[in-house]
């Protein structure tokens, strides 16, 4: 059984294994191995000739009686340092840790590496820690006449910030790393369980995040109080990515610049005329659909081409015809700046986990392909402008940007172009797609809305117009609780740009912190959305401004610039669709829709028709390679016959060339 020997060297110790050293004659006349429980003493040019060991076995070793030394000077350095270093870079990050807890904001329990992204086993706490924290979250959330939080409690103890057993679901904060769960759902799983909080810390690897959790709270940070949450947190550097130079991402005055140099392309009055674009768009969907009515239809697919086509011509007056060609140039660029691949999610993960680091690393906004499209089809388009004039659209009002004091760069434009691009695309198209999902699940809400547009435009003698398209409450209502449901976004940021004291709860919220703010944890909360797993329209009816906390396009001067348009594009579609078609499941007993693992924005799968996809790709895999394999066969009996047929050809001719004259042979 080996002993263990502490080495002491300036103010750091550690204890390893030693066996080291043979004494031979020392105070006894018999030759002893022994192994000693000492306390070594080094210096840092080595083991000293006079070493003295502690505990009573040696008192002085002279340097013939050591045979052998299994540590060497070298290794005891290097061992050293290493040891010292991880010790150092250890506290570091214990120290990063406690972040929250030092400026007495409850927190969670972190852990290196990937701080508070580790498994909760089914029916455990979420437990917090607290430090110098003075008030408690109310019981009550109603909030008082005056916008104020009701308090009913001033001086809690600590073991109220733990947050009660919730039963129902895992809770996994470390799937997300495995892209095996939706982020999403993470913090939902964080919101429903800390309910009773004001707030929570995390830390995402070792990057200290804020969570909203009370509403009210919440409506300060957007709208209140947004002059002290203006940014999103995103830093982009404009020299090394200049396509990350977007309206999302740019801050302070700028940003509030640009929006209101562009909000004029988005307002209401320029909806009519967007409106007559997308329904030709829709027109065209319609057209395409007839043709291939009986089918089954993939509507993600679908509506995709619907949506790229409608947002090349209102925002940018091109005639893209993804329709009719699933090869569309605009639609395939669109496609591959949203794709879920590798590098993807690689540049997602560093954007909003580590984004100093990814500027330190030069990781890109989008690859260079579509950069290098985006720069040259805003080129074009800006010949031609010069010659023919053109509406205030998007990309005019962009283009003329360029001559103001802004001095947009044509990159900067294309960078702006692309992000709508982007929102537009992804957006719409999970919306559009999700709702006719739910319609055809719901047959009684979908025969609904089918007669209220049916109403409506009877009316107008079948014709659809904007006037009466607003008249179609119902269709509003299920498309907003298709935002409900299915948000977009599942999480907004905000950046705290100066300290901010949440007086009800004597918190500070340090500046420069970054604040999520949950949105599918609260489109699921109970107490507000009573049954969330239902789809139910009426949820919306008798509330106009639609309450909160309902945010589908953010609120405040950082929400959405182009949520009327993004309305519109899926409202024009539903419309048209429904007013045509009944829309129906290929599998009405398919399993439910389940929030895409590897995707930033909202994406939905369904697992059941995932599983029967990959069993289905499986037996086409084997019956292609039984194909290829028979296929194969016939070619080399193919190949044998013809050999034969050669060979017989060959020997008929050297027969016949034997049989002719030589001069008759030669004419032939």
């Amino acid at each position: 059984m080996k002993k263990k020997l502490t080495i002491s060297f300036f103010t750091f110790s550690f204890q390893i294994p030693f066996r080291f050293v043979t004494v031979t004659d020392v105070e006894k006349k018999d030759r002893k191995t022994r192994c000693c429980h000492a306390t070594y003493m080094l210096a840092l040019n080595g083991i000293p000739n006079g070493a003295t060991f502690s505990g009573g076995c040696l008192d002085k070793v002279r340097s013939s009686q050591l045979k052998r030394v299994n540590i060497s000077r070298r290794m005891l350095l290097v061992i050293f340092f290493v040891v010292s270093l991880l010790t150092l870079a250890y506290r570091a990050f214990r120290y990063r840790l406690t972040y929250w807890k030092r400026h007495g904001i409850p927190q969670l329990q972190p852990a290196i590496p990937f701080g508070d992204f580790k498994l909760h086993h089914p029916g455990t706490r979420i437990e917090l820690t607290t430090s110098g924290l003075e008030t408690q979250h109310a019981a009550s959330r109603n909030p008082s006449p005056t916008g104020q939080y009701s308090q009913q409690e001033s001086n809690p103890s600590p073991s109220a910030y733990k947050a009660k057993p919730v039963t129902s679901r895992p809770r996994k904060l470390g799937p997300v790393f495995r892209q095996n769960r939706f982020y999403g759902e993470l913090l939902e799983d964080l919101y429903l369980q800390s309910k009773h909080l004001p707030l929570v810390g995390i830390y995402v690897t070792f990057r200290p995040v804020l969570v909203a959790v009370d509403p009210e709270l919440i409506k300060a940070i957007l709208v209140r109080d947004a002059e002290c949450f203006g940014d999103r947190g995103l830093n982009a550097d404009e020299d090394r990515d200049p396509m990350a130079a977007n309206i999302f991402h740019i801050q302070g005055d700028r940003a509030k610049d640009l929006r209101s140099r562009l909000y004029s392309t988005f307002s209401a009055a320029k909806m009519r005329g967007y409106f007559i674009q997308l329904s030709s768009t829709a027109f065209s969907l319609v057209g395409a659909l007839e043709r291939s009515a009986g089918s089954v239809v993939e509507v993600q697919d679908v509506m995709s081409r619907y949506t790229a086509d409608g947002t090349a011509a209102v925002l940018f007056g091109l005639e893209a015809d993804s329709i009719n060609d699933e090869h569309d140039m605009f639609r395939e660029v669109a496609r591959r700046a949203v794709a879920v691949d590798a590098f993807n999610l690689m540049r997602i993960a560093f954007y909003f986990l580590t984004p100093k680091f990814k500027n330190w690393l030069g990781i890109k906004f989008v690859d260079s392909v579509v950069e290098s499209f985006m720069i040259s089809m805003v080129r074009k388009i800006s010949e031609h402008r010069e010659r023919e004039k053109s509406d205030q659209d998007l990309i005019q009002m962009l283009l003329d940007l360029r001559s103001s004091d802004l001095a947009l760069k044509d990159e900067m434009v294309a960078a702006h172009a692309l992000f709508f691009i982007i929102g537009s695309y992804e957006a719409s198209t999970t919306t559009t797609s999700l709702c006719l999902y739910e319609l055809a699940k719901n047959v009684d809400i979908q025969q609904k809305a089918q007669q209220e547009i049916d109403s409506v435009i009877s009316k107008e003698e079948g014709e659809l117009t904007v006037e009466n398209m607003t008249d179609m409450r119902y269709v509003d209502w299920c498309i907003n609780e298709t935002y409900r449901k299915y948000p977009t976004l599942p999480i907004l940021f905000r950046r705290c740009t100066k300290d901010y004291l949440v007086s009800e709860h004597n918190i500070t919220i340090p500046s420069g912190s970054t604040v999520v703010i949950p949105l599918l944890g609260l489109a699921n909360d109970p107490e507000f959305f009573p049954n969330p797993e239902a789809f139910l329209p009426e949820r919306f009816e008798n509330r106009p401004d639609y309450g909160l906390p309902f945010y589908p396009f953010g609120a405040g001067p950082r929400s959405c610039i182009a949520k009327r348009l993004g309305h519109l594009q899926t409202k024009v579609a539903l419309v048209m669709l429904l007013a045509k078609f009944d829309i129906a499941l290929a599998n009405p007993d398919e399993g439910s829709v389940q929030f895409h693992p590897k995707f930033f924005i909202t994406k939905a799968e369904q697992e059941q028709e995932q599983e029967q996809e990959q069993e289905q790709e499986q037996e086409q895999e084997q019956e292609q390679e039984q194909e290829q394999e028979q296929e194969q066969e016939q070619e080399q009996e193919q190949e044998q016959e013809q050999e034969q047929e050669q060979e017989q050809e060959q020997e008929q001719e050297q027969e016949q060339e034997q049989a002719l004259p030589k001069f008759l042979y030669f004419h032939q």
